[in-house]
């Protein structure tokens, strides 16, 4: 996961002295008389390049910058300087917090944040970890016959991320009230953007209501959740085992979130790459299982537990469906019409 090579950094960019004074010798202690970086950048969205990997030829440091300067956030709209900068610093909180649990060591490692700069498109200055991410993997599966490897490595994921929960268990009942007023606000948008019909926003809404009658999603307990469990966050290196990146989001939740949202990326990534709706059904039966396998439950919490987790599975496919603006429209509403189906409380 080295990137695609954009060349050698200019001396001329503020970058260059803060990578050389605060990341290398500051924060790293590692002298370099003249550093040399060349540049890789990272992430795939083609509108706000966000996330680059800085190699220094003669010391071999490889480190990470996440601009939130440049981060496309999750509604697309613009936001001010300072709150992308209260967004960077809760971020590298977060890392801070989950390393500081014992997730600094192999099997299970949340990446190192090195250090942070408002005054520079907001970076974030973190480890660089060599490896192949949860997404090379689900592609490998899809294209090259590779499922059995993915198995492998949804189980590491599962792993990590029941470790994550347990550790974090609380007596809390989880609040329900705030990821029902954001499935409002996707029903809402997705209509405005006519992505779905005004009998769909009713159906949508009808069962929005009824699991808030139901009180269900309020069964579970909290526990810290990563809350943004997109595949690439997930990588993989014999030496290090799996390491996770991008806690931006982490808060306090129901663990049925994280694996629901996993349980979407699945579905849209297996979707997309064969047109087949159901080609991820066995990984996902497997993440399931895995995950159960690590969380010691009876059959009726489990029970429980995957109500919420199909709950989670439909919230996330539908904001894919309003925020994936670049995928095919027919392709948003099929993504839809499962997410739909998710939501139903009578299947």
């Amino acid at each position: 996961m080295i990137g695609d090579y954009l060349g050698l950094m200019d001396e001329r960019d503020p970058l260059y002295n803060f990578l050389s004074n605060e990341a290398l010798v500051g924060v790293l202690g590692v002298e370099c008389c003249h550093p040399v970086f060349d540049v890789y950048r990272l992430d795939q969205n083609t509108t706000n390049w966000s996330v680059y990997h800085y190699a220094e030829r003669h010391t071999a440091v490889h480190l990470v910058g996440k601009f939130y300067g440049n981060k496309w956030l999750d509604d697309g709209e613009p936001r001010s300087l300072d709150i992308r900068a209260r967004l960077m610093y809760r971020e590298f909180d977060n890392l801070c917090r989950v390393r500081a649990m014992g997730f600094d060591i192999a099997p299970h490692q949340v990446v190192r944040p090195l250090v942070c700069s408002e005054m520079i498109n907001c970076v974030l200055l973190e480890d660089y970890i060599p490896g192949h991410n949860l997404d090379q993997y689900i592609s490998e599966a899809i294209h090259c016959d590779r499922g059995e490897v993915l198995g492998d490595r949804l189980k590491e994921t599962a792993s990590f991320l029941a470790d994550l929960h347990n550790r974090s268990q609380t007596q809390e009942p989880v609040d329900a009230a705030s990821t029902l007023t954001r499935l409002d606000k996707i029903i809402d948008r997705l209509l405005v953007s006519q992505i779905i019909t005004p009998d769909q926003h009713r159906r949508l809404k009808h069962l929005r209501d009824q699991w808030a009658d139901s009180h269900i999603l309020s069964q579970g307990q909290q526990v810290l959740i990563h809350s943004d469990v997109k595949p690439p966050h997930f990588i993989f290196n014999g030496e290090y085992g799996v390491t996770v990146v991008d806690f931006e989001h982490c808060r306090s939740g129901d663990r049925a979130e994280d694996i629901g949202q996993l349980v979407a990326e699945l579905k849209h990534r297996f979707f997309q790459g064969t047109g087949d709706l159901w080609a991820s059904e066995a990984h996902i039966e497997l993440l399931y299982a895995c995950y159960a396998s690590y969380v010691p439950v009876v059959v009726d919490d489990f029970r429980a537990f995957t109500t919420r987790g199909r709950f989670y599975q439909g919230y996330f496919e539908a904001r894919m469906g309003q925020n994936y603006h670049w995928l095919d429209t027919g392709y948003r509403r099929r993504l839809i019409e499962d997410a739909e189906a998710c939501l139903n409380l009578q299947v």
